[in-house]
């Protein structure tokens, strides 16, 4: 187990462009999504109230009696692992998986991510990132583009998987998904989407966020005129916006917004990106992605550069597990 906590004060309050680029050659090379209804056979299984009971009690969270005995939920190993064959080509064996996600499924004693390590070729390295909210699929990318540093790396899978069944009662305000989803990146060192910039910055109170982010669009967009923003919903509720700097203003003039889809708090952002994915490399987009996790005080910003065709120089390792 490895333990870390919010990113380094440095990162944080980077106020230039300069090391924007920086980083290794992670690109986006392929995007999957897929909404899913119903529930999983595994939410009938008596022992995930005895489990969830054990876990709420000490918390005095109520749990859900009626979504038991309903069998609601989903599991995100069957949810993600459907997505494994259709964005990871044949022959491609994955080095590194990384699963984001903010709320329990319906098989809570498994180890997700190692299961859909066995799913994917080559049965790479896996583990998962939870309990950050939004902010979870950006620090997914940020520890992916590390690991793609070393020479072990070459290609990871970013699989992001909400469910919308939660079987107790919330201590505080949260959002609960509408709709469960899965989206899944493929990472590499070919293909369309070079990762330009991934960044957290913590302790960023809500009416402040807005013009951080403003701040960092300008930054980003300097000297473009093909920008793509996707931007979560919690910042474009009232109250989470800029106080002296609208968002248009830190855009070149014809900039598409999108606002992510209400009711996925999770995969929102990042349901846009891989449905626009096709769309936006045939343009040759820059596409901007923001979010923020108001319960953690996390903003978190992403930009890739898309464009058609292969770029110039991409080694390609042998076609075989690194161990």
């Amino acid at each position: 187990m490895y333990r870390t906590g919010p990113p380094a004060a440095g990162e944080a309050s980077e106020a230039s462009g300069a090391s924007e680029a920086s980083g290794g050659p992670l690109r986006i090379a392929r995007a999957g999504r897929q909404a899913f209804t119903g529930s999983s056979p595994a939410a009938l299984d008596p022992m995930l109230g005895v489990y969830l009971s054990d876990l709420a009690a000490p918390f005095g969270l109520t749990l859900r009696a009626d979504l038991l005995a309903e069998g609601r939920g989903q599991s995100y190993g069957e949810m993600a692992g459907a997505l494994v064959a259709r964005t990871v080509p044949p022959g491609s064996p994955v080095d590194l998986l990384v699963l984001a996600f903010a709320i329990h499924d319906v098989i809570p004693g498994r180890s997700t991510a190692a299961h859909l390590s066995r799913l994917c070729p080559g049965e790479p390295m896996a583990f998962a990132i939870c309990d950050q909210g939004t902010a979870a699929p950006f620090a997914g990318l940020r520890l992916i583009r590390e690991y793609s540093r070393t020479p072990q790396c070459h290609r990871a899978l970013l699989a992001i998987v909400e469910q919308d069944t939660l079987h107790y009662d919330l201590a505080g305000p949260g959002p609960v998904p509408a709709r469960s989803a899965a989206v899944m990146l493929l990472c590499d060192q070919e293909g369309p989407g070079g990762l330009r910039a991934v960044r957290q910055y913590p302790g960023t109170s809500a009416d402040r966020a807005g013009d951080l982010l403003a701040a960092r669009l300008t930054v980003l967009t300097a000297g473009r005129d093909d920008v793509t923003l996707i931007v979560g919903r919690a910042l474009a509720r009232p109250g989470t916006g800029t106080r002296t700097t609208p968002l248009s203003a830190a855009l070149p003039a014809g900039s598409e917004v999108i606002v992510a889809p209400d009711g996925q708090p999770v995969t929102g952002v990042w349901w846009e990106l891989a449905g626009g994915l096709a769309d936006w490399t045939a343009r040759g987009r820059r596409v901007l992605l923001a979010d923020y996790e108001p319960a953690l005080r996390y903003l978190c910003v992403s930009a890739i550069d898309l464009a058609p065709g292969p770029p110039a120089a991409a080694p390609r390792r042998p076609a075989h597990a690194v161990p």
